[in-house]
């Protein structure tokens, strides 16, 4: 059984064709893709959940440069669905759409998103991002003085 949706019905027709444009992840179908709504938005489609009569699709709108970033291993595929908001987008087998909604990201089970670090391809690492602090003493005080002015 599908987790249940909490949220507002929206017209499926803004999502069509449900088609994808670019597969990102490809297991057992589509998993991870973009495509192109009615508007002409770009989407990005992340594969939530399914049973044997649909697949259930967490739907938002992205830049190339989130999809950009996802492919070079500089976001992880959580990091990319990071919206307060976004749809949730139910197909049945045929890929014909059977529902659309808009939920709180709050809304969605942890479980039936992708789990924090998860990167688009397995061969991709996390990129870490650390600090470094200097302690103050090893660093002249004039350079020191002149660097804490400009900020």
């Amino acid at each position: 059984m599908m987790w249940e949706i909490i949220g507002v019905p929206v017209d499926s027709k803004r999502f069509e064709p449900f088609e994808p444009l670019r597969i990102l992840n490809y297991y057992d179908g589509p998993r991870i893709f973009t495509f192109h709504a009615a508007d002409d938005e770009l989407c990005l489609a992340c594969w939530s959940d399914e049973d044997e009569t649909q697949s259930r699709f967490l739907v938002l709108p992205v830049s190339e440069r989130i999809v950009s970033d996802l492919e070079a291993g500089l976001l992880s595929v959580r990091e990319a669905l990071a919206q307060p908001q976004f749809w949730v987008v139910d197909t049945g087998i045929e890929g014909v759409i059977r529902g659309a909604w808009l939920v709180k990201a709050i809304d969605v089970p942890e479980d039936a998103q992708p789990q924090v670090g998860t990167m688009l391809h397995r061969s991709l690492e996390p990129v870490i991002r650390k600090r470094m602090m200097i302690e103050p003493l090893q660093i002249p005080g004039g350079i020191l003085r002149s660097s804490l002015e400009e900020v």
